[in-house]
């Protein structure tokens, strides 16, 4: 039993990193589906007022990726635009995904040395304080793409 927990522990540790790859569009959009489905009254109308007629969650859920590798390039959307261009604020967004902490780390706090300025967890406080309207100046976002970045990020 020990060598079958230990085979099937093995295995998954050398699969799971890559289906962690897998998860794409498709695992973002469903994130963004189950939001709109739990979230209250009020929250929907204040996201529809922040949101362009037709965009949902689940649609705006990838958006993050489909920037990340685009900065400097130029996008008919004005919002999209404005995110593009702001290379001194956004080009290291691909880093804003992740965080890398050792195995051996207790809590977020204790790695300081793994935890930069622009991790998923700086970039997560700075989005909701965006859209509470505390923007940061460091990292100027507008309040759509902070809930587009938002939505993304829990997924991530």
């Amino acid at each position: 039993m020990k060598r079958l927990v230990s085979i099937l522990l093995t295995a998954f540790i050398l699969i799971a990193p890559s289906s962690a790859f897998a998860w794409g569009d498709d695992g973002h959009q469903t994130v963004g589906k189950i939001a709109s489905l739990r979230i209250k009254p009020r929250t929907a109308q204040q996201i529809s007022q922040i949101l362009k007629p037709g965009e949902t969650l689940a649609n705006i859920a990838t958006w993050a990726d489909s920037v990340k590798e685009r900065v400097g390039k130029t996008d008919p959307d004005p919002d999209t635009n404005s995110f593009l261009q702001d290379i001194a604020h956004n080009e290291k967004n691909r880093e804003w995904h992740y965080d890398d902490l050792p195995l051996n780390c207790k809590n977020y706090q204790t790695c300081t040395g793994f935890t930069p300025d622009n991790d998923i967890v700086h970039m997560l406080n700075i989005c909701i304080r965006t859209l509470q309207g505390y923007p940061d100046p460091d990292h100027p976002l507008s309040q759509r793409n902070a809930l587009k970045l938002l939505v993304h990020f829990l997924g991530d």
